[in-house]
């Protein structure tokens, strides 16, 4: 019986930050030396969405069951101008070489560091409190602003590790005991197919100072690239590294033959991604000591370049097989590093006040964050539609309808709330 694969790699999450709190309306007393002035407090801002990478995560597997998450939301203000908590963040951790995409698949952000923090979504802002909207016009103003509404949004989420070497063999060729023995992974060893039901990392350091981290993916099978086996699932992974060290099994009972073997991987990475064949290779040849002084140096002869013989079981020849990963390695220049990995990335946008005006027969729809800014209001409260009116005026609303044909009479909808538009001098 298998076990249960608890790596994972792939979720749909539906994100939502932190609504605002509500102004408040709210007077001072009559004796207080303010005469009975407006002291209604802001709503806080809402809680922000924020994606951190940390190392000592290694799969998505926390999402397994959890697929909706939201911040905090603003306390509303109170009497006295007292202004409300803002909403705590939701920050939510990941696996360095997560991807994150929007609905569309767009990619919005790729971790490639440790403590790299982006702020996904931003946090609904606090209404304001009637403290905020006196004047000489408006001594004593009865309406509050409403806190900004924030709304779900779904995201995919997409784990491809990050690994200098990754190494590649068919089922049972040793790679499990090889990363265990050459670094500080501990995966499952066993002698049968599919032992290794998840990619493992470990990180190998060399008496040069040296360190890199090595990859063992899950054995591939001829046809992984149809969805075949279980290392079809890890492909992916390899697509980061940058050598690959395949690793062969002169034991393997289904293809002795270690060059067929070598070109039957090859073809199997290159049925999922052409390039991964391009990248530079070491072929190293395990088990050796199941073989005679005679055939190793046959095996030798039938290769282009020279493999490395090595038993990992056995610790034979490790160390120049380390070094010579390490040696190629250096001969690569390393791409996709950033150097600002503690800062706070934004990448939500800003949406446009008004996206777009829509005319049918005599009615102008508005979409836009206008439908969220009007959700704002409260018309119940005296004074609303006096602050509504400047609104449209100060953002230049009443000219755009006015370029898109509006005439006196005619029906004006926002979101949820309909108005007839009267042209004033």
């Amino acid at each position: 019986m298998v076990a249960p694969v608890n790596f994972l790699d792939y979720v749909e999450l539906y994100l939502k930050a932190g609504y605002g709190g509500d102004g408040t309306v709210a007077f001072l007393q009559e004796s207080h030396r303010a005469k009975g002035g407006p002291a209604g407090g802001d709503g806080g801002d809402g809680g922000n969405v924020i994606i951190s990478s940390d190392k000592n995560i290694r799969s998505l597997s926390k999402f397994r069951f959890v697929h909706h998450l939201k911040a905090a939301s603003g306390e509303h203000g109170g009497g006295k101008s007292k202004k409300g908590k803002r909403g705590e963040d939701l920050v939510i951790g990941v696996p360095i070489g997560t991807i994150i995409y929007n609905e569309d698949h767009e990619k919005i952000y790729d971790f490639t560091k440790d403590k790299e923090e982006v702020i996904l979504l931003k946090g609904g802002k606090g209404g304001f409190g009637n403290a905020r909207f006196k004047s000489s016009r408006m001594v004593k103003p009865s309406f509050a602003l409403k806190g900004e509404e924030t709304d779900e949004q779904k995201y995919i989420v997409e784990l491809k590790l990050l690994a200098d070497i990754a190494l590649v063999g068919f089922p049972n060729a040793g790679k499990s005991t090889l990363i265990s023995k050459i670094s500080n992974a501990k995966p499952k060893i066993a002698n049968y197919p599919f032992t290794t039901l998840t990619p493992h990392l470990g990180i190998v350091f060399l008496k040069n100072g040296h360190d890199f981290i090595v990859a063992d993916i899950p054995g591939l099978i001829e046809g992984a690239h149809e969805g075949k086996g279980v290392g079809h699932r890890f492909l992916k992974h390899i697509e980061r590294c940058r050598i690959m060290v395949y690793l062969l099994d002169p034991d393997n009972k289904e293809e002795r033959n270690l060059i067929k073997q070598k070109q039957k991987l090859e073809n199997e990475l290159r049925a999922f991604n052409k390039n991964l064949v391009e990248n530079r290779s070491i072929i190293a040849v395990n088990k050796i000591d199941l073989l005679t002084e005679e055939e190793i140096k046959k095996l030798g002869k039938q290769f282009s370049e020279t493999p490395e013989f090595i038993s990992a079981k056995n610790k034979i020849n490790l160390n120049k097989l380390l070094y010579k990963m390490d040696e190629e390695l250096q001969s690569i220049p390393i791409e996709n590093t950033r150097s600002d990995a503690n800062k706070k990335h934004i990448v939500y946008k800003k949406e446009a006040l008004v996206k777009e005006v829509i005319v049918k027969n005599n009615v102008f729809y508005i979409y836009g964050k206008i439908e969220k800014d009007v959700k704002r209001l409260n018309f119940e409260q005296y004074d609303t539609i006096y602050f509504f009116k400047r609104y449209l005026k100060l953002n230049g609303i009443d000219k755009i309808l006015r370029k898109s044909g509006i005439r006196d009479g005619d029906i004006v909808v926002i979101g949820k709330m309909e108005f007839t538009y009267i042209e004033e001098d």
